[in-house]
């Protein structure tokens, strides 16, 4: 195992069975996730918030001819919910319930989960952070003749491990994903900046003091042989203290639904095109 530590952060480098695990049951859960909300629009609604909000909505389509130096910008915003943490950490389960007859006595019962009692048709969404009166709640709503329950959809989770305090963005023009922070470390305050790659984890260290003498400031983990492929791992120790409210983690969002189709005609002749998705 190499190591390499300074007076900010320490990083080590593993090599085994366990990290193969690890690595593919992460892999496999988060495509599978991504090919589910492609699927499900309604499932994709609990992951995200998708939203466009460009200029003009004239068109759905638009083709645009841009000035020199001019650059398209992209109107969608893509936001994270509540509940996207615990799709990549430990799984959510989705209810929907119907309220078949409306009786006043039953609304205290709904209330109770802060349910609203005026609605026909809502949803429950159970996580890891649930509290003890919402899945008692679905218990007794099962077997209550008014109310019928629908398990809409259970997710397991992908296995990843996200505090709470992290502030998660979700971006699909990249592919890998970005941790950056800021942490003081003896008075000073430093910026953070963990990048994964192909087969690299890339770091950057930085301060307001363009002078500072930082070890170490910046670097990588790389795998540089085969037989390693799929069974490294970088773990980093950060020195100091995390200021709270600074972690942010940048995710892929490889939802198919934001592919465009190219195709394009270099002759006449059908093996003449070229056809290319986008992700």
């Amino acid at each position: 195992m190499n190591k390499f530590e300074s007076d900010l952060f320490s990083i080590s480098e593993t090599y085994d069975y366990d990290n193969l695990v690890q690595i593919e049951n992460i892999t496999r859960t988060w495509f599978q996730l991504m090919v589910n909300l492609n699927e499900s629009p309604k499932l994709r609604s609990f992951f995200a918030e998708e939203k466009y909000i460009g200029d003009s909505k004239s068109n759905t389509l638009n083709i645009k001819l841009l000035d020199n130096g001019e650059d398209l910008y992209n109107g969608w915003e893509i936001k994270a919910t509540e509940y996207t943490r615990h799709f990549l950490t430990s799984g959510v389960v989705i209810y929907e319930i119907y309220r078949k007859k409306f009786d006043s006595a039953d609304n205290k019962l709904l209330e109770s989960a802060n349910l609203n009692a005026d609605l026909e048709v809502q949803t429950l969404v159970v996580t890891a952070d649930s509290k003890p009166n919402e899945t008692e709640l679905l218990r007794e709503l099962s077997t209550h003749d008014n109310f019928e329950v629908v398990n809409l959809h259970r997710w397991v989770g992908c296995g990843m491990k996200i505090p709470k305090t992290a502030n998660i963005h979700l971006d699909p023009n990249i592919v890998w994903p970005i941790l950056e922070f800021y942490s003081d470390v003896d008075g000073k305050r430093y910026s953070y900046r963990i990048e994964n790659s192909s087969n690299i984890i890339r770091w950057n260290v930085s301060s307001d003091d363009e002078q500072a003498d930082i070890e170490g400031r910046k670097g990588a983990v790389a795998v540089q042989d085969k037989i390693v492929q799929g069974q490294a791992k970088g773990e980093f120790e950060i020195k100091g203290k995390v200021v709270e409210g600074s972690v942010k983690l940048t995710l892929p969002y490889t939802c198919a639904s934001f592919d465009i189709l190219t195709k394009i005609n270099l002759g006449q002749d059908d093996d003449e095109q070229l056809v290319i998705f986008t992700s």
